[in-house]
């Protein structure tokens, strides 16, 4: 099964929410904005509390547009009950 990608390229069905000058949310991943990079975090997965940490050691990453990224993308994507637990659990922002 092939996916379809649009001329912005997001997948078929795909909406743009929320962009700054690295990184865009979309209605299913957070993923540089196009033409930066394919690097994405599927929307399930933003409200893991290691993200921070694990972008940090990437040298082509702004960290205050990535921070402002994520920020946006766990208001967008809110999490499930299990993830609020997991974030809770973890330390992490419910």
């Amino acid at each position: 099964m092939s996916s379809t990608v649009d001329q912005n390229r997001l997948l078929q069905g795909g909406v743009e929410l929320w962009r700054n000058a690295q990184w865009r949310v979309t209605s299913d991943v957070l993923e540089e904005v196009p033409g930066h990079g394919d690097y994405w975090i599927s929307a399930s997965e933003v409200h893991d509390p290691m993200w921070p940490d694990h972008m940090a050691e990437k040298n082509w990453v702004d960290q205050g547009l990535f921070m402002e990224a994520l920020t946006k993308a766990r208001e967008l994507h809110p999490p499930r009950p299990s993830q609020s637990a997991t974030a809770t659990a973890c330390g992490g922002a419910a």
